[in-house]
């Protein structure tokens, strides 16, 4: 038992190999740094204070440790799902400090002007929102597929590390990069309080008294912990479900799967998390000429770049 308990331990220790890539996403990881670096520069500016400690980035540190060490000991499979799952967890970060910079440098309010929009289209948010209140089973299940972001996230990130699918994961990493940045700034020319705030529905939007407190520009510390989506214009829901989408698909029955789940959470998008139809057709807007874009740029970067830059993203966007 001893015996074969250091058997074990002795080809495990000869299989270790200090990879000569540690990272594979490594020019997103740079535009990653980048970004949190505008974040502390802008924050400073605006006299914006960020309470951050070891316990916000204790999980994303132990990801990428253990993508780390499976790079080591050669699961390159596995060490590929941790480093974009990690990457996940520093982006969501990054941009949620990015959003409420955005919203404490923002602009007048421009709800009335979404709600205008909204009745020229003919859409009528209140009675939406009582019909859905009206049927408990169903509020409870838009409620469960609005809030399902971080199981899909956590599903893209395994099933195309353990796929190999790198072009795939290196393709919506940009996507959605590309995608928050815009709407962060959108927020910040184009802000609103949104539906629960214009109706006096406060008690549904957890998120209004940090948009009143940004806005109001007025002792600016908040903890990154309790940071929450203040971002209502363009709709950054619907881009995530329009992403996931588009990111499983050719997928067989698990992107059946995953577009049934994200083109019933887009029901869910108004009157859960309090947006205007306009805010969604403006975050539809975004996803189509950022993924256009994205895989216009990334074919043209494997058709001109060489193969060892492109190495070990053998995979191209489908």
């Amino acid at each position: 038992m001893t015996a074969s308990r250091f058997s074990w331990l002795a080809r495990l220790s000869r299989s270790f190999a200090w990879p000569e890539r540690p990272l594979v996403f490594a020019p997103e990881w740079l535009a990653l740094t980048g970004m949190a670096g505008i974040d502390i520069l802008w924050a400073k500016a605006i006299g914006f204070h960020l309470i951050a400690g070891w316990h916000d980035l204790k999980m994303p540190a132990l990801v990428l440790a253990s993508a780390l060490a499976l790079r080591c000991f050669s699961f390159l499979r596995a060490a590929l799902a941790a480093e974009l799952l990690g990457m996940w967890l520093v982006m969501a970060a990054v941009f949620q400090f990015l959003s409420y910079l955005c919203m404490a440098s923002s602009g007048p309010l421009v709800d009335s002007t979404l709600q205008s929009v909204d009745r020229m289209l003919g859409f009528d948010w209140l009675a939406g929102f009582h019909l859905v209140q009206a049927h408990p089973k169903i509020l409870w299940l838009l409620n469960q597929l609005y809030n399902s972001f971080t199981w899909q996230t956590l599903y893209f990130c395994v099933l195309m590390g353990l796929m190999n699918r790198v072009g795939r994961m290196r393709e919506l990493v940009w996507v959605i990069f590309l995608c928050t940045v815009i709407t962060d700034l959108g927020a910040m020319l184009f802000p609103v309080l949104g539906p629960f705030h214009e109706f006096d529905l406060k008690g549904n939007g957890d998120f209004l008294p940090d948009v009143e407190h940004l806005i109001s520009r007025h002792n600016l510390s908040f903890a990154l912990a309790e940071m929450k989506g203040v971002v209502q214009f363009p709709s950054f829901h619907t881009i995530m479900a329009l992403a996931f989408i588009y990111g499983f698909r050719k997928l067989g029955p698990v992107s059946y799967a995953v577009t049934l789940a994200n083109v019933a959470m887009l029901v869910s998008v108004p009157f859960i998390g309090g947006h205007y139809l306009t805010d969604m057709l403006g975050g539809a807007a975004v996803f189509v000429a950022v993924a256009l874009g994205v895989r216009w740029a990334g074919r043209f970067a494997i058709r001109e770049a060489p193969a060892s830059w492109l190495a070990p993203a053998a995979d191209t966007p489908v």
